[in-house]
């Protein structure tokens, strides 16, 4: 309620002082004294105010003089209004704010009167907003009015409309982790022996913050986690820094926060490895943690700030960080390193200068010794980050007063204007109220020494309001039913995209980097569902690396009992393992054993294709919760394929072929066996760090490594997917049986042949990968691939690079399950006349005109980053039809640069294969470094004025820096497509 109510500065107290409230400005309702009850950590505070009900606010003041005007709270932003049931005269007022306002009132007729006279108020407010809208009232608004609190896209929509209100206090497992807790915690690289540090959760903006132990020591925003980039809660000592330094008697007080980060050029999955220093302390932090991780309550889980404007949560977990040794705001100091920091191009003696400005004419302080207050520091960086262009669009709406800001039908004709939205003005109202409440000094300010414009401004969506609206997710620039899985999941297998990874184990090169069960967990969590084995003999058991380089291995089992663990994480929906044996018989039946009594019921081993008696792949859902098996398999002649496992372990009598593909797996086994044995059958983790040496001449091509085709033992659990040779124009009947290719290959058979890949994949599930020669890990461009249909694009997850991000971008559609459904034109052959090559829009597709406008850019630069300019790229990626670009002029500004004639039509004939790449380049003469990205698909777009929240290279979300854009989407028809000349010659001005 602190940030809602607006509370001042001591120096405007001193101002408001002088000036008594006008008692004629708004009629009153109802007045009188009420004692407000307030609940803080630990303690109640009681305060007897006096409080004024009008016809748009409950505000209360100091005293019945109405001097120093204490708080006001819109009519429009309370939920309800109730009595309590504990006690007889008080009540509760609930709205989107963090806790309910608890009144008391002299007796219990006193109480019901005030509940009756509000209820009466919120009614009455809505009846008059309806009456004064100046939008056309219809059957349409009537609906969605109705239906706001049933549909659950209206909720995906606009998530503070629906912020969850709990009934009194929240009991939380984080309400208990008050307190600083000392930890003994473990260095994040493992170069050094583990420390303690004391730790200290802020539950109010979801981070964890640590410091060295003693009063000269303070927390640091460089020593902080964000717990909404947390993936995983680890308990006990399960990572590589545990290995290094075990501590086995306190493992019961161990855990671990997994969560995404850059190494070098390299993505991987890192830990925060922590030591409670009691069982007690680990209950209380594993509790906290899980709850914000994995709760499904929104009030206390990681998407409790869904609705909130990034910057404000950015500026908040600043804030908790630099007040953490103050109890009353933050030092000038304090407030110019932040500034400087975002402004790094600007001189101390300007900044600082700046600041003192700032300060004496927006947050009345004349006194520059005094703390700056948290509604103070909000002011403050929206005051560094000047929009113009957007303040433009905002005064053309804001027209009764403009200086104050939009009443709740202006905001309403935005909506619909500007956005296309319709919403019913009591919905505009609760929206502006949300975003709105942050600002209160800000409208003081625009409001001067008028108490009246104060007073009127609390009932209007300020500028800075307005900026808020726009990055939120109320305003988010992506279709909310891409958030859920919404496709059709019962169409044939081979009707989808699918996520999926190459040489899965790898960290880092294929050369000589390291495998890691780490690297199969992040990908899976990733929502890959197609992960690759290359499995060679190994001295007892089959091992995962890639073979005769300096790679080091992980055993097999290890890697099929984590994917066993972590295989439905994400999903329901089946996962593939892609296996590239290289194994012996011997081993193979290992490989057998292991499946079967690893996964269980998991494994898919009963062909419904047979039982149905379908020619067509089972769909998704058909067989959710399921592993399938990919790999390639001896074929005998007259030897049908059986589909049952039981009697695969029984009877068999292993024998080694002696043939030349053979040979490549002793050799492998030999090579193996001069290594240091792997260590014991302990922890999994522990054998990941054993390295096997190897000529490093060897190639690392896998034509060049032949696969063994699987045996009896393995043959017979590949049910779905047998790896078969290609030839054109003998293309199998057999739904079960699916292709490969490198994507040397592939490209040149979709350019030379795009209606045989077409077809093939039409059928047939196709999958492609890297060729060998990619020794960098490096990857090809899927786009080409998916243009042809081909379902498995398989990447190099750890390497985020441009291949990395198309498919990141494209997978996070349909709730990031990890299928994708093809679109019409690649599922019906018949009714389609469509190929990747093809120049016109398809039969029946649904082309489009594109439009985007870059209007400005918020904190486009890195803490480190030195003055060199910046350039915005924005790309669509599709059919090559569709491929064009829009670049932006460099500029110096990274704060908040505005771009001028930054605007580009695109003629797509393929939007749902088409992806809209945003790019920040920092650039250095000849060279770019690419600084933060983002790809969406093209039909997941909303048009409108929207925030692109922008991503880190390896795909983790930083909110607070963004693009403003205005979006534009118009069909056409196909046959009046009549725009010539390529997308990079067309420019049109909206």
């Amino acid at each position: 309620m602190n940030d809602l109510e607006g509370r001042s500065t001591r120096s405007l107290e001193r101002q408001r002082s002088k000036a008594t409230f006008s008692q004629g400005c708004t009629a009153v309702v109802k007045s009188g004294y009420l004692w407000k009850i307030s609940h803080y950590p630990g303690r109640t505070s009681t305060r007897s105010r006096y409080f004024v009900l009008t016809k748009s606010s409950l505000d209360h003041f100091r005293n019945h003089n109405r001097e120093k005007l204490k708080g006001s709270l819109p009519l429009a932003a309370i939920d309800a209004v109730e009595k309590l049931q504990e006690v007889n005269n008080s009540l509760k007022i609930t709205g989107p704010f963090k806790h309910p306002l608890i009144l008391q009132a002299s007796g219990r007729e006193e109480c019901e009167e005030w509940i009756k006279a509000i209820e009466n108020g919120i009614q009455q407010w809505c009846l008059d907003s309806d009456a004064n809208s100046s939008l056309q009232k219809g059957d349409e608004i009537d609906n969605l009015q109705s239906s706001l609190n049933a549909a659950p896209k209206m909720k995906m929509l606009y998530p503070s409309l629906f912020c969850p209100v709990g009934d009194g206090v929240l009991i939380s497992a984080a309400n208990e982790l008050h307190q600083e807790f000392p930890m003994i915690k473990y260095a994040r690289v493992g170069r050094s022996i583990p420390h303690e540090r004391v730790f200290k959760l802020d539950k109010d903006n979801l981070h964890i913050m640590w410091k060295k132990r003693g009063k000269g020591h303070s927390f640091s925003f460089a020593n902080t986690l964000y717990l909404d980039r947390v993936i995983e809660v680890r308990c006990g000592q399960q990572t590589k820094n545990f290995v290094k330094f075990p501590y086995t008697e306190v493992e019961e007080q161990s855990f671990s926060l997994m969560f995404e980060k850059q190494q070098g050029e390299w993505s991987q999955l890192c830990s925060l490895d922590l030591i409670c220093d009691s069982e007690k302390a680990y209950e209380k932090w594993t509790s906290a943690m899980r709850e914000v991780i994995y709760s499904k309550d929104q009030r206390v889980n990681r998407h409790k700030f869904d609705g909130v404007d990034p910057v404000v949560l950015w500026l908040k977990r600043h804030w908790s960080v630099m007040s953490s040794r103050r109890s009353k705001g933050i030092s000038l100091d304090q407030a110019l390193s932040f500034a400087q920091q975002c402004c790094s191009l600007t001189k101390r003696k300007l900044m600082r200068n700046c600041i003192k400005d700032v300060l004496e004419t927006q947050c009345g302080m004349a006194q520059h010794n005094e703390n700056l207050l948290w509604n103070s520091f909000v002011m403050l960086f929206n005051s560094l980050n000047e929009q113009p262009k957007l303040h433009k669009i905002f005064s053309k709406y804001a027209k009764e007063s403009p200086n104050l800001g939009m009443t709740p039908a202006e905001f309403a004709e935005f909506l619909h204007r500007e956005q296309g939205e319709t919403l019913s003005l009591a919905a505009c109202a609760k929206l502006m109220s949300a975003h709105d409440k942050f600002h209160m000094i800000y409208k003081q300010r625009c409001a001067g020494d008028n108490p009246d414009s104060f007073r009127l401004s609390k009932s209007l969506l300020s500028y800075h309001g307005f900026l808020s609206y726009l990055r939120s997710e109320d305003n988010s620039s992506i279709n909310p039913e891409e958030k859920i899985v919404h496709q059709d999941m019962d169409q044939p297998l081979s009707d989808y995209f699918i996520n999926s990874s190459h040489n899965t184990y790898l960290t880092g090169r294929q050369l000589k980097g390291k495998s890691s069960l780490e690297a199969y967990v992040r990908a899976l969590l990733q929502g890959c569902r197609c992960l690759e084995l290359d499995c060679w003999d190994g001295p007892d058991e089959p091992v995962i690396t890639h073979g005769l380089t300096l790679t080091s291995k992980i055993r097999f089992r290890d890697v099929v009992q984590v994917i066993k663990e972590y295989a439905f994480e994400t999903t329901e929906l089946p996962l593939i393992l892609s296996l590239e044996n290289h194994c012996c018989e011997q081993q193979q039946v290992i490989m057998a054993d292991i499946f079967v009594c690893e996964l269980g019921d998991m494994l898919a081993t009963h062909n419904l294709c047979d039982e149905l008696g379908i020619n067509t792949l089972p769909s998704p859902n058909q067989l959710k919760r399921k592993i399938l098996l990919k790999g390639k398999i001896k074929v005998k002649k007259k030897h049908k394929i059986s589909t049952a496992i039981t009697p695969i372990l029984s009877g068999l009598t292993p024998r080694v072929k002696k043939t030349s593909r053979v040979l490549v797996s002793s050799q492998s086994e030999a090579m193996l066996a001069r290594t240091p044995s792997s260590q014991s059958l302990g922890a999994r983790v522990r054998s990941a760090t054993t390295t096997t040496m190897t000529d490093d001449k060897s190639s690392t091509s896998e034509e060049q490594y032949p696969i063994v085709p699987l045996e009896d033992a393995m043959g017979k659990l590949i049910v779905y997917m047998r790896a078969v040779p290609y030839k054109r124009g003998e293309v199998s009947g057999d739904c079960c049986e699916m292709y490969s290719f490198n994507d040397g290959s592939a490209q040149d058979a979709i350019t030379g042949h795009p209606r045989d890949i077409l077809y093939l994949a039409n059928k047939h599930i196709v999958r492609t990968y890297p060729k060998g020669s990619r020794v960098d890990s490096s990857n090809y461009n899927p786009q080409t691939m998916w243009n042809a249909g081909i379902q498995m694009v398989a990447i190099n997850f750890q390497k985020p690079d441009y291949g990395m991000h198309l498919n990141q971008g494209k997978f996070r559609k349909n709730g990031g399950c990890g299928f994708i459904l093809k679109p019409d034109s690649l599922r019906n052959r018949e009714r389609s006349n469509y190929h990747p090559m093809m120049k016109e829009s398809p039969k029946n597709g649904k082309s489009c005109y594109f439009t985007i406008e870059v209007l400005s850019g918020q904190y486009l630069h890195l803490d480190q980053d030195s003055s060199l300019p910046i350039r915005v790229d924005i790309e669509t990626v599709g059919v090559p039809q569709d491929c064009g670009i829009l670049c932006t002029e460099p500029t110096i500004n990274k704060l908040n640069p505005q771009f001028e004639n930054a605007k580009h039509l695109f003629k797509i004939i393929m939007p749902e294969l088409c992806l809209v790449y945003f790019k920040v380049h920092l650039l250095n003469r000849n060279k770019s470094r690419l600084l933060f990205q983002n790809v969406i698909s093209l039909d997941s777009l909303r048009p409108g004025l929207h925030y692109i929240r922008l991503r880190s290279p390896t795909g983790v979300e930083i909110p607070h820096t963004g693009l403003f854009v205005r979006i534009k989407l118009q069909e056409f028809e196909p046959s009046s497509c009549l725009v010539k000349g390529t997308s990079r010659e067309r420019l049109l001005t909206f």
